[in-house]
């Protein structure tokens, strides 16, 4: 058992640089987040740092009764591994039917992982931030908003300076050349930088959080509704007057009344049931129950049947509008009209 503990431990290294120049290969990919690729390849990070951590843990490497000093150089790197399982988990895409609930295990999982590693690296006092401050940062008020402002702006010159200095550290590290001094430096400042972040992901997964409760809630109460729906009869359709036309809804569906209203006056309101009934309602169209009087179209061949018979039973007002169209036709040829500069 000890030969294998001994082996285990020395393998631990190893496996640490694979894993984590994996994981620097998945920060930097170009791939889509939810390809199954990008999808796989973070699991299989995830995995092998899970099984990094488990074999850490059982060699007592740490102790909340010790001073970062006390920790040797080939022992920080390790202090990054919840912060780095912490960014893969927030990387893992939900999907399906409870897409809101395996969300949100995923980011309470991702959660604890930044706590325990702000929590370590409290204890060693590489962060004066404490985890109660991670959680509230940025929500204290109006009041503190000029403070937050500038806290923000030194927190990201701070940045800039350890960014350059760590891409110097780090080319120093990866080519195996670096001292111990240099490496312990450059692991000093990564844990840092990750501390950093870790209060940003932190602040950013209360807010998605609460986003999620969210969701949760509206997903509860549509299910509710419809079970009660299920459960209730069918609602009665009100039955149609057979004096009506068929209801004709003018926009696409009631649906879209419902929604677009009066706010849109090019878009049809009323279906034509509601249509008809209003205009029986101001009188002026005559109730579907109630007798139509019926108007006889006027035949023109019976028109000018009364016409000559009226002239030959000599009734003056016919003569008379017969004389004065004949005397009318005398003074206004056919075609004469409007013939100005026409010759």
């Amino acid at each position: 058992m000890e030969e294998k503990d001994g082996g285990d431990s020395a393998n631990i290294p190893t496996l640490f640089f694979a894993a984590n120049s994996e994981f620097r290969q998945i920060l930097a990919s170009c791939q889509p987040s939810n390809s199954d690729g990008y999808q796989r390849n973070v699991q299989k990070v995830i995995k092998n740092l899970e099984t990094i951590t488990v074999m850490v843990s059982q060699l007592d490497l740490f102790s909340r009764n010790e001073e970062l000093d006390e920790v040797t150089t080939a022992s920080l790197r390790y202090f990054l591994l919840p912060c780095f399982l912490g960014e893969l988990t927030l990387l893992k895409s939900s999907s399906g039917k409870h897409m809101v609930d395996h969300r949100k295990h995923m980011v309470d999982r991702a959660k604890e992982y930044f706590t325990d590693f702000l929590r370590r690296c409290k204890d060693y006092e590489i962060s004066t931030q404490t985890v109660c401050e991670v959680s509230v940062s940025g929500r204290a008020g109006l009041a503190a908003m000029s403070q937050d402002r500038n806290e923000k702006i030194r927190k990201y010159k701070e940045q800039k300076e350890r960014d350059n200095k760590l891409k110097e550290l780090e080319l120093v590290v990866d080519s195996g050349k670096a001292e111990e001094s240099v490496e312990r430096e450059y692991y000093i400042k990564l844990i840092e930088w990750w501390t950093e972040k870790s209060s940003e992901q932190l602040s950013s997964i209360e807010d998605e959080l609460r986003i999620l409760e969210h969701m949760s809630e509206r997903e509860s109460a549509a299910g509710s509704e419809t079970a009660a729906s299920a459960q209730a009869p069918p609602p009665q359709r009100p039955r149609q007057n057979p004096g009506y036309p068929p209801v004709l809804i003018l926009t696409r569906d009631q649906r879209q009344k419902e929604v677009y209203g009066t706010g849109y006056p090019s878009i049809p309101t009323l279906t034509v049931a509601e249509f008809y009934q209003q205009r029986i309602e101001d009188g002026s169209f005559p109730h579907p129950g109630a007798p139509v009087n019926q108007q006889v179209t006027p035949d023109p061949e019976q028109e000018h049947i009364d016409r000559d018979n009226n002239e030959h039973r000599d009734d003056p007002d016919t003569l008379d509008r017969a004389r004065q169209w004949d005397d009318w036709k005398d003074d206004h040829r056919r075609g004469w009209g409007n013939r100005k500069d026409q010759g």
